[in-house]
């Protein structure tokens, strides 16, 4: 799925225009994306945890800043994607 795809099935579900849903789905990212860079983690219950981890450098490492995004599956997520269809 794509971000526009998502964009579409948020407009359809929510009862939103596909611009409403679109720039409601932009500020959502920026704002993970702003926590994240404070090194802040962001929790979305049932769904998982965007956080910041530190790791060691390794050679050949050229811009290197110690830190990359993580994504930790929240019990509900695992369950859903591991439901029999």
């Amino acid at each position: 799925m794509t971000q526009s795809e998502l964009a579409a099935a948020i407009a359809r579900d929510a009862g939103l225009t596909p611009q409403q849903a679109s720039a409601a789905l932009v500020v959502a990212l920026r704002t993970v994306q702003a926590a994240l860079a404070r090194g802040d983690s962001v929790a979305l219950m049932g769904f998982g945890t965007f956080e910041v981890h530190a790791y060691p450098r390794k050679p050949g490492d050229k811009e290197w800043t110690g830190r990359r995004p993580a994504f930790r599956p929240g019990a509900a997520l695992r369950r859903a994607v591991s439901a029999p269809e």
